[in-house]
């Protein structure tokens, strides 16, 4: 399974290879989504690939990432699945068991399959309100590239347009309190310093007072 990709000169589509990395690219994903999804257990709408691969983006494209939020909550591998939900990955009745059935979570990164990346990010990510609002503003276009990569999930066009972040830490930042969605680099809203405001109300206070020096003078001269 965790073999990575190295794209060619002459085509989108990556080619695989076997070295010691773990990560792999924007249109391998796409690939992932569309050789691994199955129509009853783990459909994914062709509208969520951008998302999902924006997500995949944020992991570094690393099967094996794990990050430990501030709360004690670890997300793992390419989708940063949480650990509390690896039970939900599995529909009722799924010939693939569930995961862990099969793996603990501490070895999830290590022990799950493409079939098992793919049932997670279609049951538990991208059915997820909040994940999906969270990284929607992580996905802005001011914070991705975007990608032209190859579907098989696309008969219109056989091609579409996915979201390569472009700085991949931003997540990972956020989950352990480093900083949050109000970070002027998502915002685009440069932030005051407290310094900075201290000056600026103190510059105000000076003018203030030499306006009003001004009018008491100018009263007291008439």
């Amino acid at each position: 399974k965790k073999t990575s990709t190295t794209e060619t000169a002459h085509t989108s589509m990556p080619v695989l290879k076997n070295t010691y990395t773990s990560t792999t690219y924007p249109c391998w994903v796409v690939e992932l989504m569309d050789k691994y999804q199955d129509a009853r257990w783990s459909k994914i709408d062709i509208k969520s690939y951008p998302i999902a691969v924006c997500i995949a983006g944020y992991s570094s494209y690393d099967f094996y990432h794990r990050i430990t939020d501030k709360n004690g909550t670890r997300h793992l591998g390419i989708f940063g699945i949480r650990e509390d939900n690896l039970g939900k990955c599995n529909k009722e009745g799924d010939p693939k068991g569930k995961v862990l059935d099969r793996m603990s979570a501490d070895n999830y990164v290590f022990e799950s399959d493409f079939v098992d990346e793919v049932r997670c990010l279609a049951n538990t990510v991208l059915n997820s309100e909040d994940t999906i609002r969270f990284y929607e503003t992580l996905c802005q276009p001011h914070l991705v590239v975007n990608v032209t990569c190859p579907t098989t999930n696309n008969q219109s066009t056989g091609v579409i347009q996915v979201y390569n972040p472009i700085n991949k830490d931003l997540a990972d930042r956020i989950y352990i309190g480093e900083t949050d969605l109000n970070d002027e680099l998502i915002t685009g809203i440069k932030k005051t310093s407290t310094t900075e405001m201290a000056h600026t109300s103190e510059s105000a206070r000076e003018v203030t007072l030499e306006s009003e020096l001004q009018t008491s003078t100018t009263q007291k001269s008439r």
